[in-house]
This record gives C-alpha cells, structure tokens and sequence, in this order.
C-alpha cells in the first residue's frame, strides 16, 4: 500500500512543481503589472489608479491561482463558478449604471423636446393636419407628456 502511495505521489510531482512554479511566476508578473498601473498615476492624473491597480492585482492573483490549481489537477469547479457570479455581476452593475446615467442625464432634455415628438403636434403635421371641426378645442401639452383638451 505504501509503494502504491509513493508511486502516486511521484507520478503526481512533476504536475504539482508546475502548479507551483505557475502561482509563483504569476504572482510576480501579477505585482509588476500592477505597479506599472499604480506608477501611471503621474501621466494620467486620476485618483483611481490605485483602486484599479489593486483590483486589477486582485484578478490576476485570482486567476493565476485557479491556472495553477488547475495544473496540479486540483478541481476548481467551483472557483469558475464563483468567477462567472461576480461576472455577471458586474456586468448587470455596470449595466445598470449606464442605464442609470442616460436615464438622468436626458430626462431633461426628453421634457424640452417631448411635445414635438408627439403626433400631431410637430411642426411638420401642424401644415398639413386638417383641421379641426371644433375651433374653440386646443391641445395643450403637459409637463407630463400627456395632452389634454381645453375648451
């Protein structure tokens, strides 16, 4: 039973040193690329590059260690799964943000322009509409977008 242990754990060696040989050489890279990104502070001039520094650290470690476990046959199922939630996740966050952000930013804008986008009161129908059989009903726009008869 031994000699079937030993046998396994040599036969086990060679993907174990490069597992470990690919988490080491991938920390390293991991830490000089992301001081080359928290060093181009003084050309960019923003203050979050030593937030996205640090996070961008904090992803390669990530998957540096998932490439390295994987190597040395660990499974790591579950890390993906864990990586493709907080994926996802930042995507519907960013999304979200965007949505967000042109929702406010036009509202504005929308309010300005919204009674020329409506039928029959732009500019280009007024000429053209027949006209209406009432002449004391008017229609008035509202703040709201919606129009209502006033006789």
């Amino acid at each position: 039973m031994l000699s079937e242990w030993i046998a396994s754990a040599v036969s086990d060696l060679p993907a174990f040193i490069a597992g470990v040989l690919i988490i080491i050489v991938g920390f390293v890279l991991a830490d000089f690329l992301s001081d080359v990104v928290a060093h181009t502070e003084s050309l960019t001039d923003t203050t979050y590059t030593e937030t996205f520094a640090d996070g961008l650290r904090v992803f390669l470690y990530f998957v540096v260690t998932v490439i390295g476990l994987g190597t040395m046959g660990v499974d790591v199922r579950i890390l993906n799964t864990f990586a493709q939630a907080a994926a996802w996740g930042v995507v519907a966050g960013i999304a979200l943000a965007i949505g967000i952000a042109f929702g406010l930013g036009g509202r504005d804008y929308v309010a300005a322009n919204i009674g020329d986008w409506l039928p029959g009161h732009s500019p280009d129908t007024a000429t053209t509409s027949p006209p209406d059989t009432d002449a004391t009903a008017t229609s008035v726009g509202q703040t709201d977008g919606g129009a209502e008869s006033s006789k």
